[in-house]
């Protein structure tokens, strides 16, 4: 459903400008994206005599100061179907016509765009006019004005009367995504699932500033996105279902990570469970700045990041369950932080230690047996000596 991204309303209405190719092609506006995909434009418009030809709406990058002196910059990033000007139904008094876009073009959140609407035909006698504040604009940006020769000319102390509309970014689905249902899309501002997702369903996205799942995630359904700003669900992530996303700023489970649950991603800010996570559950990514955990972390779950500035384990830890990480510590102070390390480098030497007095054990014991051998040897000889020299003075006696 389209929604207002920007807009001046032509109850500011001073003057009309013309278009046409004698003088002045284009009149712009500067204006500010909110994350849409761009659908449509509308300007107070109207013609004057008997024109010919198409008129477009136009999209520009801006360049230059927003509201003072910006200006349009580089190719055109999209253009509306034409509207033809010689048509009956083109109006001859001051009107919004609406000019339509494929709706393909997404305009960045907080990022500055011109839009121009631009008749590039007739002349002085035979034009379009465009409705435009002269006299107290308001508007947080500025008028452009594209000349015949391809020049740009800012306006700063006028507004064009426009409406920018764009494919609005929510999805709401107020009951549930089951089955082998899907639900795929490049760009969604809000996903809000007020059921479940089950069964084989899923629900990709490749931007989502928030993804809101009211029940749980179950059986061989997933959720994947490369980016979420917000993640929350209701429920649980239980039996082979898992979430996956390459960014998320906040995931929250308020239920159980459970059975063959798996939640992924190469990054989270946040990462709560409320619940337990347990069974084969596993909660990975490279790098976690606050996980949190309510309940137990049991049987064969997992839990591995490469860095984790706090960790917080409000449960217990027991079966096989593990936790991996290069680094998961909770924020120390410096003088906590010299003394952790001055404690590892303490067990680094008692454990060096222990290790040297076992090896100078074994050598002693060594040494020891090695003496007692010699010893042993040494009077089994003498013995033999003994006997074969009382037994050589017998013989010699007998003789």
């Amino acid at each position: 459903m389209p929604e207002i991204v920007d807009s001046y309303s032509e109850s500011n209405w001073s003057q009309s400008a013309n278009c046409n190719a004698s003088a002045y092609i284009g009149e712009a506006q500067c204006f500010t994206g909110n994350g849409d995909k761009l659908s449509s434009v509308k300007f107070y418009c109207y013609k004057i005599g008997s024109p010919t030809g198409n008129v477009y709406a136009k999209l520009y990058a801006m360049t230059g100061t927003y509201g003072s002196t910006g200006t349009a910059t580089g190719s055109v990033l999209a253009t509306s179907s034409p509207v033809d000007i010689g048509s009956s139904n083109f109006p001859t008094t001051k009107n919004l016509v609406e000019f339509t876009f494929d709706g393909t073009y997404p305009l960045g959140n907080g990022v500055h765009y011109v839009v121009e609407i631009e008749y590039n035909g007739g002349d002085g006698s035979n034009t379009l006019a465009v409705g435009k504040d002269t006299t107290s604009p308001t508007h947080g940006g500025n008028n452009v004005q594209l000349y015949n020769t391809g020049i740009w000319y800012a306006r700063a102390v006028n507004d064009l009367c426009f409406y920018i509309y764009g494919a609005t970014s929510t999805i709401v689905l107020a009951g549930n995504i089951s089955a082998v249902a899907s639900s795929a899309g490049d760009l969604c501002g809000s996903v809000s699932i007020g059921g479940g997702i089950s069964a084989s369903s899923f629900l990709a996205a490749l931007l989502s500033k928030s993804l809101s799942i009211a029940g749980n995630i179950s059986a061989v359904a997933y959720s994947t996105g490369d980016l979420y700003g917000s993640v929350f669900i209701g429920g649980g992530i239980s039996a082979s279902s898992f979430l996956a996303a390459i960014l998320s700023k906040s995931l929250s489970i308020a239920g159980i990570a459970a059975g063959s649950a798996i939640i992924t991603g190469s990054m989270f800010q946040t990462l709560s469970i409320n619940g337990v996570a347990s069974g084969f559950a596993t909660a990975t990514g490279s790098m976690f700045q606050t996980l949190s955990i309510a309940g137990d972390i049991s049987a064969s779950s997992v839990l591995s990041g490469l860095f984790g500035f706090h960790l917080s384990l409000n449960g217990n830890m027991y079966g096989i369950s593990y936790l991996l990480g290069e680094i998961l510590i909770t924020p120390l102070s410096w003088l906590e932080k010299l003394r952790w390390i001055a404690k590892r480098i303490d067990v680094g030497a008692q454990r060096r230690s222990a290790k040297n007095i076992n090896v100078n054990a074994q050598r002693l014991s060594a040494k020891d047996i090695d003496v007692n051998t010699q010893r042993s040897s040494a009077k089994t000889i003498g013995i033999e000596t003994q006997r074969n020299a009382a037994k050589n003075l017998d013989n010699y006696t007998n003789r």
